[in-house]
């Protein structure tokens, strides 16, 4: 799973975490609802859609699920995002 993230520059690294205080909780409740089942992921998707306002953590939310939907072929992860439970996650980055 995609879970960390990688930072490059010693700046960023400082303050990484500080615009963003409930980033980890997030990605925790995706790794829940990864083990939990497809429905309650769907259900997360589309209430993390509607709630959820930083581009980066709906990115991340993205990653992880076409992550776990593509574990056993990783050719088809780029095809993943145009599923309907990423399209919205993803349509939604992009217009923010």
């Amino acid at each position: 799973m995609v879970i960390a993230c990688t930072v490059c520059h010693p700046i960023q690294s400082r303050h990484a975490f500080t615009a963003i205080p409930f980033y980890p909780p997030v990605l925790f409740t995706v790794i829940l609802v990864v083990f939990v089942g497809p429905s309650y992921l769907q259900q997360f998707c589309q209430n993390a859609v509607n709630s959820l306002f930083s581009p980066f953590i709906l990115y991340d939310i993205a990653m992880e699920v076409a992550c776990y939907q593509t574990r056993n072929n990783q050719a088809q992860l780029q095809s993943v995002f145009r599923a309907p439970m990423l399209q919205s996650l993803m349509q939604r980055c992009l217009q923010m």
